[in-house]
């Protein structure tokens, strides 16, 4: 991520890849929903690499039902 910001080639390749994770979210979101849910998801992949104690599963799913309920 922080590499892509100052490289032109692989910022592209990360723009390519985040619109291929938002195409598969938006077949079962609204496109500004799937932009959200991805950057989230992302996050939480870094958070999850980075962090000692990682968040349940448990926590992550009702983070992500309270997220969806709120957006309808």
């Amino acid at each position: 991520y922080v590499g892509s910001v100052r490289n032109p080639p692989l910022r592209e390749l990360m723009n390519r890849s985040l619109r291929n994770s938002r195409g598969s979210l938006a077949r079962y979101l609204d496109e500004p929903t799937a932009r959200v849910e991805d950057a989230l998801i992302e996050g939480l992949l870094l958070h999850t690499l980075l962090e000692d104690e990682p968040m349940k599963a448990e926590e992550l799913e009702s983070a992500f039902r309270n997220l969806l309920r709120g957006l309808r």
